[in-house]
């Protein structure tokens, strides 16, 4: 991790509940969202970078054993959206899309 969340994830993370996991990755993605609505890619692949370690993170909480799998499908949803084929198309909104309501669930849950 070389990013602006270095810090936050070797020294608080493991004390952030689980909302407050996701409120942290829907903010990083929501900033990722909005560089592929403007068309940067290079912002745009930082912010997938950055919400990405954010996923890994809660992929190495031990907490969260059994979610696993959805949090690797986001990983997975998120590199789809700055992937050559999807960046600024019809296919990387609809990832947008779906993951809306995700973020909404998760951070309830």
């Amino acid at each position: 991790m070389n990013n602006i969340h270095t810090e936050t994830i070797n020294t608080r993370w493991s004390q952030f509940t689980l909302a407050q996991q996701m409120a942290s990755v829907a903010s990083e993605f929501a900033r990722l969202s909005s560089w592929c609505a403007k068309g940067n890619e290079t912002l745009a692949k930082s912010s997938a970078a950055r919400t990405i370690d954010l996923v890994d993170a809660m992929l190495r909480d031990s907490r969260w054993k059994g979610r696993e799998l959805e949090f690797r499908n986001l990983k997975v949803a998120v590199e789809s959206m700055v992937a050559p084929e999807h960046f600024g198309t019809v296919g990387g909104e609809a990832v947008q899309r779906s993951l809306a309501p995700f973020f909404a669930l998760a951070a309830l849950s």
